[in-house]
């Protein structure tokens, strides 16, 4: 097939939660070689989704180099 849907999954941070970690919402194929796509994630915020309350961060870059080193930049999003 052309697409086929590998993980469906929930992340839910309730009011006061640690904060996360940085981390990838998946591997690099290769370490050393930058690929082309090979997966969409989708993000479908519940509740609004911003700096005020821990919204989510992107590095921009790092998709292709983990040592990207940039400005990191939080999502405001409306629920759905």
């Amino acid at each position: 097939p052309d697409a086929c849907l590998r993980h469906a999954g929930v992340i839910m941070a309730m009011p006061n939660s640690v904060a996360q970690k940085w981390h990838s919402d998946g591997d690099h194929i290769d370490e050393d070689i930058v690929l082309p796509p090979h997966a969409l994630n989708v993000f479908v915020p519940l509740v609004k989704c911003d700096v005020s309350n821990g919204g989510t961060e992107f590095v921009p870059g790092t998709h292709a180099d983990w040592t990207a080193s940039s400005h990191s930049y939080v999502l405001d999003a409306a629920p759905g």
